[in-house]
């Protein structure tokens, strides 16, 4: 199994995900998917962000769930049926059948055509950037696809190559429960970094939000967010990989 890993950059708004949540750009999302054939495809998606937020995931018309598809000026025409598979105050896991996709290109139709239905895709988004990743069992069409990416993309969007190679074993833990989410990771490590956990704290978080350019209550959210996976992580294993670039304490260091 070969893989080809890219990014897609929104460089002057944020990502559709977030464009489709207005009301804050707190949410990200892991998914796998594939196809069923040239116009039908299916996708698996795990939502986090705040509960407003999801709410108008959840209850987005046909249009706006095509919207996020298309990476073309053209509005992308088909159908979607939606069902959500699980829905908590910060998650929401959904299961998409998107049928008669027509009238716009996005990354698994531009898949299929040049590399063929045998693909699987994995993606993940946050804020104004989604990675990639499709799974194809040889290299034949990679080049055509990523040709066909660089001149469908529409203006304002940034592609970023990462590598085509053997496919990765981490891919089978894509819904793992310790991975945090970028935003989540990020968050974390600058409120460590500056001292938001020493005692006494050395800046608070209205301080930290102004520093980031992030409101407040979107910074606290991800923080909230972050310590009981950290947590829970550190309860089962001595240490992480996922974690291993939060700043440690004095005392997780080998002090006593």
């Amino acid at each position: 199994m070969r893989e080809f890993v890219f990014d897609l950059v929104y460089e002057e708004t944020a990502g559709p995900l977030q464009q489709l949540c207005t009301d804050t750009t707190g949410v990200s999302s892991r998914g796998v998917g594939g196809s069923i054939d040239a116009e039908e495809f299916w996708r698996l998606e795990q939502f986090e962000g705040p509960a407003d937020a999801l709410s108008e995931l959840t209850n987005a018309g046909q249009r706006e769930l095509l919207a996020v598809e298309q990476i073309t000026p053209a509005g992308c025409e088909g159908a979607v049926h939606r069902e959500v598979l699980k829905r908590t105050d910060s998650e929401c896991e959904l299961y998409y059948l998107l049928r008669d996709v027509g009238n716009c290109e996005s990354v698994p139709t531009l898949a299929v055509e040049y590399i063929g239905p045998a693909v699987l895709f994995e993606l993940e988004r946050s804020q104004n950037r989604e990675t990639w990743t499709v799974m194809m069992e040889t290299d034949d069409g990679v080049g055509l696809f990523y040709d066909a990416l660089q001149v469908s993309l529409q203006d304002g969007i940034r592609f970023e190559f990462d590598h085509i190679g053997q496919a990765s074993k981490r891919r089978t833990g894509l819904f793992a429960r310790k991975s945090l989410p970028p935003e989540q990771r990020e968050a974390l490590v600058e409120a460590a970094g500056r001292g938001y956990y020493e005692k006494p704290r050395q800046i608070p978080l209205e301080e930290r939000s102004t520093e980031l350019d992030c409101p407040r209550s979107t910074l606290s959210y991800r923080l909230r967010s972050a310590e009981p996976r950290l947590a829970k992580s550190v309860a089962t294993t001595d240490q992480p990989r996922e974690f291993e670039s939060v700043p440690q304490t004095a005392e997780q260091r080998g002090g006593t």
